[in-house]
């Protein structure tokens, strides 16, 4: 069975032989999702997918997912540290299934919200780790580690939207993912449109009266 286990640090979680899940880091110096801009974090329950992109060209249409989890907080009372990339994740295939992620890039679809189509920001993160080869029913070797300084090195571009970004770790987090919110492409808001017509009605009155 196919198992990955994201850790940040040299942490080892216990990993049960025959289940089929994916273990996201639980370390405090874990990296933290942010915002666009790169200084608010995103709230606790905003949506990871994990899994692979077939083809680069088109990464919204060939993402095939692997598992999803959440952003959480780690540690306890006073000590926690919220919006980091942690958990569980339960795959949402068969094991008949898992051979397809075998060598496959893994790649993290992080969302400002705990559901997609409710997110204004969202960034695709590229990894240099690869999915093992699935051993079966076993269960051993099954899972993968992602060191967050070494592993996770880029971002995706995702069509109508900026792209994310991957800024350097602080005191608290070893890295800050940055999402991408949703391009404007240069376009003017309504509001602006309605308030230049607005001023140019007002311009015309205004040479009519004179002319009068």
């Amino acid at each position: 069975m196919m198992k990955l286990l994201l850790l940040t640090a040299c942490l080892a979680l216990p990993i049960s032989a025959g289940a089929t899940t994916v273990s996201l880091s639980n370390t405090i110096w874990g990296p933290a999702v942010f915002q666009p801009g790169g200084t608010t974090l995103v709230a606790n329950g905003s949506k990871i997918r994990v899994g692979m992109i077939t083809d680069l060209t088109d990464p919204v249409g060939s993402f095939v997912e692997m598992g999803v989890g959440q952003v959480r907080s780690v540690g306890l009372g006073a000590t926690a540290r919220p919006g980091k990339v942690v958990g569980s994740v339960a795959l949402t295939e068969s094991e008949a299934e898992h051979d397809k992620f075998n060598n496959a890039r893994v790649y993290l679809w992080v969302y400002n919200s705990a559901g997609s189509a409710t997110a204004t920001a969202q960034g695709i993160f590229a990894t240099e780790a690869r999915f093992p080869v699935n051993d079966g029913l076993t269960g051993f070797g099954d899972y993968l580690i992602v060191s967050s300084t070494t592993e996770i090195t880029g971002t995706v571009a995702i069509s109508g939207w900026d792209e994310a970004q991957i800024l350097p770790g602080d005191a608290v987090n070893s890295l800050r993912l940055v999402l991408g919110a949703a391009d404007l492409g240069g376009t003017v808001p309504e509001v602006e449109v309605s308030g230049l017509v607005v001023l140019g009605g007002m311009g015309m009155g205004l040479r009519r009266r004179r002319r009068g």
